[in-house]
């Protein structure tokens, strides 16, 4: 729900201007009870602009899912999370690719040896259970091919040719085998207890399964007491969910906002979808047209944490020049645009179109704390910083001028490959 508020003064009278979604008509309330109404014709032929202010994400009663580093949390609740995510989401979530990678010719040849291997067959569970065979008894596990040309590659083609991969070549052909007979699977990676795994979630006649090709093992999802101990999925290689503006995967043992798609400039992050909480905004595409974004306290992450802290505000939204966050919020919190750590202040997200970065006092700037900020073009230093370490701006090749109080120290190494013209300004 959105509000839009302005002052127009009338008789005298301070009045406020509401709407509902659809904002072809707008009331003005008066003083003792008074109502106006205009359309926004009207409104706008009067010389006033409404200004839009989006509210922060109402808190529901979504379930919240298990998120754990290790394997010291609730393992059956996580389980259960990720079943019931995938019998939310239902087998429309298994209609693409993913990340696979594979040429149509590959992808066919694979699909003309399956097809004879199944040959008869008329259930999926049977078609799966072939598959699932031919896979688990013909693939040999190896991280080096045994000729010794080297490290194996594990996109599917080559785990068919060679049969041998890891368990990320495991699974990766087994999709690709499955999906070509059109039974619904996709590819988790996660842990067991040897340490980090890839395996399938497979729907065979509207029953999801937990399979395992690497280790010759399988069982129904719904029994996820069973085998809880046993996998810790923290990545489905696919969307779940989406909704008008974003769309939703489970990375980092969360629900994640995958991508953000939409003509608006303006827009906030919903607090769930489908009864489940979002906790990680961190989306591998961000649509040109947005300018700002509202984060409510239900986000606990911007960064993929398994591969490399990677920030997809940073890297995939190219016009995004400012983000505001819920002052509720338990682990953030903004100030003029930029995101910052509740715990130590250190800086999380700059918008990656913003051009004038206003920094939150802190008593010292460390080294890297801003680096390839590629839109700044200056910099505000607040009162109560004490120093700026060596190498505190790198990479801000259109940093021209930077404004910082008299009393602040600054290591002649504080700003590297900056603008050629840049300078200090001291004030």
């Amino acid at each position: 729900m959105k509000k839009i508020v302005f002052i127009f003064s009338l008789l005298l009278l301070v009045t406020t201007l509401s709407a509902q979604e659809s904002v072809d008509t707008m009331y003005i309330s008066l003083s003792k009870g008074r109502v106006l109404k205009f359309s926004v014709e009207e409104i706008y032929s009067m010389g006033f602009t409404p200004v839009v202010t989006p509210e922060y994400p109402v808190a529901d009663n979504a379930v919240s899912l298990v998120y754990s580093p290790g394997w010291d949390g609730n393992k059956t609740k996580l389980a259960k999370n990720v079943y019931d995510l995938l019998t939310k989401a239902g087998i429309e979530c298994t209609n693409t690719m993913g990340s696979v990678q594979i040429a149509d010719d590959e992808y066919q040849e694979i699909k003309e040896f399956t097809d004879e291997l199944v040959k008869g067959l008329t259930t999926q569970k049977a078609i799966y259970d072939k598959c699932f065979s031919w896979v688990a008894s013909n693939l040999k596990y190896r991280f080096e091919y045994e000729n010794g040309s080297g490290v194996v590659d594990n996109n599917p083609y080559p785990v068919f040719k060679t049969k041998q991969g890891i368990c990320q070549g495991y699974a990766n052909l087994l999709f690709v085998m499955l999906h070509g007979q059109g039974v619904p699977v996709l590819i988790c990676n996660g842990f067991i207890p040897e340490g980090g795994h890839a395996w399938n979630y497979v729907n065979c006649d509207g029953t999801w399964y937990v399979s395992d090709p690497t280790n010759n093992r399988y069982q129904k999802m719904s029994n996820y007491t069973s085998y809880a101990s046993t996998f810790m999925p923290t990545s489905l290689d696919a969307k779940l969910f989406e909704d008008d503006n974003f769309q939703y995967d489970y990375t980092n043992a969360r629900l994640n906002v995958r991508s953000i798609e939409s003509e608006e400039e303006v827009l906030v992050v919903p607090y769930s979808i489908e009864g489940f909480k979002i906790t990680q905004l961190n989306p591998n595409y961000v649509s040109p047209n947005i300018k700002e974004l509202y984060v409510g306290k239900n986000i606990e992450i911007f960064a993929d944490v398994a591969n490399g802290h990677i920030l997809g505000l940073k890297v995939n939204a190219p016009n995004l020049e400012y983000i505001h966050v819920d002052p509720n919020s338990t682990y953030f919190k903004s100030y003029e645009g930029v995101v910052y750590s509740k715990e130590n202040n250190m800086i999380v997200v700059i918008p990656s179109a913003m051009k004038s970065l206003k920094m939150l006092a802190v008593e010292k700037i460390e080294k890297g704390v801003v680096d390839n900020a590629e839109s700044i073009e200056e910099l505000y230093v607040a009162e109560g910083t004490l120093s700026i370490e060596a190498y505190a701006f790198c990479d801000c090749p259109n940093l021209k001028v930077a404004y910082i109080p008299q009393n602040t120290e600054v290591d002649s190494e504080a700003f590297f490959n900056v603008h050629k013209d840049f300078e200090i300004v001291r004030y």
